[in-house]
């Protein structure tokens, strides 16, 4: 569980590190938007990849950068089908 807490917070981060001044057409915090709807799911590895895919998608964030950090191998699966 604390395993589970820690990789939701490194996912935090790294949407911290590419959004933290992005705003949306409304002028919101586009960071809001992601965490918003990372709350949409209950399972740690699901709220995890909710996080991190538009990171991914959208800069220059690797499948690769994301296994060093320990993401588990299902949150890198999952994430890898929303590269397809």
């Amino acid at each position: 569980m604390l395993e589970d807490a820690n990789l939701i917070g490194k996912a935090v981060q790294i949407v911290l590190d590419y959004w933290k001044d992005e705003r949306n057409q409304n002028g919101e915090f586009r960071c809001l938007q992601v965490f918003e709807e990372a709350m949409n799911f209950k399972s740690p590895k699901q709220i995890q990849t909710s996080l991190l895919h538009d990171p991914l998608e959208d800069y220059d964030v690797t499948l690769d950068e994301l296994i060093e950090q320990g993401f588990s191998d299902e949150v890198i699966e999952s994430l890898s089908k929303c590269l397809i």
